[in-house]
């Protein structure tokens, strides 16, 4: 909307345009009942902020941050920033409240908003970045307004609230309060809530099932090769004789004896093992990209963990190439990520696009009807091999596993009927997964639209 007119009694304290362009507003006013946030709430209050005095390794009281609130408005707790267990005293009254709404007031301008549902038990607490919001549930249900503060930022109400400084944005208490929002009955919000909520355990149900048959392909694999995968741990104090000592290497890391237990149990496998640099044909010539006018660049970024595909890639003008991308993909090739970081970005280039050049942070592995790159891809993502890589891996700042080591891991490799067989079983079970994911995805934002209707008019 480039022109439209605001009178003089509509004015809220705000005279930027661009407060009065969105349409969520535009549907407050006609709404019979609209409140102002402050008019159904027993209290608004902000988190604290804890640096590094107050924080623990790994144990404490978990500060529920931004990160911990995932693309679906739930919280995640994968990424925890832990407070010493001494706070709890001094901070006792700050702790989360069961039925609080967790609103993430300052962030980059498109995630200010983002707001999750607390209900846990134990102790929680939030930082500053975090306001908490108490529903005053005479009026107002709690999951409601979750779910109505999440749709204003899919509507970009926050977007447009916000106030920005240093490359962030945010939203005070003053001004989240005083924000209008469309206030059904109790009746009309509990089948609103109800709605919501069967859609979204619908997802996480279809989601899980997704996750299962995924984490299955590796003790598929292992049974098809006949491999008992043994129970590690590891040792804190262990001997190496001079003659064990291999590839340079004097870390300790490098000879826990979980990594021979590993091997040998590779080895008693139903398949011969072999070394890589003799059984497969590797990438080892770098593409003079001069003669191009551009390049679809593939990195780290690029891959789908998931499903091993190539799920994006940066079209460039040959002048803005990085210096490190030099490998050009062919149909049927296999890209494995060097980094120890990213162990299990994996991928199969499908040929989808043109002038496909990879990052030199990549091993390539070719195409050949000598042996299946699809297993290949399962072989490089099972829990064994893995934990080979991350042995090999080397290096101070940026730890990798460099080529010759590469090329001296050893592998089963059955024969190629064997190597389909499986290759198969797991691209069905993948596509399955795929599928099951797609569809959780596509009902729930289907029925986030019908909520968003429900609530704002269609």
């Amino acid at each position: 909307m480039k022109c439209f007119t605001v009178y003089a009694e509509e004015i809220e304290g705000r005279i930027d345009p661009l407060y009065y362009s969105t349409d969520v507003f535009q549907v407050i006013k006609k709404s019979s009942n609209p409140k102002r946030i402050e008019e159904v709430i027993t209290y608004i209050k902000t988190g604290f902020a804890a640096g590094a005095n107050l924080q623990s390794n790994d144990e404490g009281i978990i500060q529920i941050r931004p990160t911990n609130i995932s693309q679906d408005n739930l919280l995640i707790f994968d990424k925890n920033v832990y407070l010493n267990k001494e706070i709890v005293k001094e901070k006792k009254n700050e702790m989360l409240k069961k039925e609080e709404i967790l609103f993430n007031n300052t962030n980059s301008q498109e995630l200010v908003g983002k707001t999750a549902y607390f209900n846990l038990d134990g102790n929680y607490f939030c930082s500053n970045h975090i306001t908490r919001i108490k529903a005053d549930e005479n009026i107002i249900l709690p999951e409601y307004l979750w779910i109505l503060l999440n749709v204003y930022q899919k509507r970009k109400v926050f977007f447009t609230l916000c106030t920005n400084w240093n490359n962030q944005s945010g939203i005070n208490i003053e001004l989240l309060k005083k924000v209008k929002i469309p206030l059904p009955n109790i009746t009309k919000q509990k089948e609103i809530i109800k709605i919501f909520k069967e859609s979204l355990d619908s997802k996480k149900q279809k989601e899980n099932q997704a996750k299962e048959l995924l984490e299955s392909i590796n003790d598929y694999v292992l049974k098809e090769l006949g491999i008992k995968f043994p129970k590690l741990k590891d040792k804190m104090c262990f001997a190496v004789s001079s003659e064990e000592v291999r590839a340079g290497r004097l870390d300790a890391y490098y000879y826990q004896p979980k990594f021979e237990e590993v091997e040998k149990a590779v080895n008693k496998g139903n398949f011969k093992v072999n070394e890589i640099k003799t059984s497969l044909i590797m990438l080892n010539k770098l593409e003079n990209i001069e003669e191009y006018d551009y390049i679809n660049y593939v990195d780290l970024a690029s891959i789908d963990k998931n499903f091993g595909l190539i799920k994006n890639k940066n079209r460039l003008e040959v002048k803005e190439t990085p210096s490190r991308a030099r490998q050009k993909l062919e149909r049927g090739d296999l890209l494995i990520s060097s980094l120890t970081g990213s162990l299990k970005s994996i991928a199969i280039f499908d040929g989808s696009f043109d002038n496909p050049i990879c990052s030199t942070g990549f091993y390539v592995i070719k195409n050949s009807n000598k042996y299946n790159n699809h297993y290949l891809w399962t072989l490089f993502r099972s829990n064994f091999l893995q934990m080979i890589l991350q042995r090999e891996s080397s290096g101070a700042i940026m730890s990798a596993v460099n080529r010759n080591s590469l090329m001296n891991i050893k592998i089963p490799l059955p024969p190629i009927n064997i190597q389909n067989k499986i290759a198969e079983e797991v691209k069905k079970r993948m596509k399955k997964a795929k599928k099951l994911k797609e569809e959780a995805k596509k009902e729930f934002n289907i029925t986030k639209q019908k909520v968003e209707e429900m609530i704002l008019g269609g």
